[in-house]
């Protein structure tokens, strides 16, 4: 049962978050919906207001964005829902453009040391953070088996124990500690 106390109940963040992402669906028409699972690539910053400014965009590259803050307003104040945008960002060896760069996940892997991931991991958050990256397109969790595919340094090799393990080092570093 929403909650009909404000004009936009979505904005209420004392409601639960059921009501409000039940009430910000019904408002949404189909192509604001659409947008939300758009990733622009390539467009620049004019374009991308241009192209989504009245309706939304749910994540973009962070290094596409261009002026991050200039679209984050736009999006916030003058979409018709004011839904922010997630920036988002590769980080399988490093977390912002000029930032650290890390042996790719093949290359941990070869250390076999959960430990040390978590840390590179952890590092890789932060500065993903500080260039207000929202989320990750990492870690790649692929067990990578055939050498033809043409990304194998980006997962950590054939094992799937100690991809499994890898793995939840890099998610404990990226986000903290997962669930046992």
């Amino acid at each position: 049962m929403l909650r009909m106390n404000s004009p936009m109940p979505y904005r209420d963040a004392s409601a639960p978050i059921s009501e409000r992402v039940e009430d910000l669906l019904a408002r949404m028409t189909l192509q604001e919906k659409i947008n939300q699972l758009v990733q622009p690539w390539n467009l620049s910053l004019e374009t991308m207001l241009e192209q989504f400014g009245d309706e939304g965009l749910g994540f973009c590259y962070d290094f596409w964005a261009g002026d991050l803050q200039k679209l984050q307003q736009h999006m916030v104040k003058r979409s018709r829902l004011g839904i922010p945008v997630s920036f988002v960002t590769e980080a399988l060896h490093g977390g912002a453009a000029g930032g650290t760069i890390f042996p790719m996940p093949i290359n941990q892997a070869s250390t076999w040391d959960p430990a040390l991931v978590r840390r590179i991991h952890q590092a890789i958050a932060e500065e993903a953070r500080a260039v207000d990256a929202h989320l990750t397109f990492s870690p790649n969790l692929d067990v990578h088996v055939d050498p033809r595919f043409g990304r194998m340094e980006e997962g950590w090799g054939e094992d799937p124990y100690l991809t499994s393990v890898m793995a939840r080092a890099a998610v404990e570093g990226l986000q903290g500690e997962v669930g046992s």
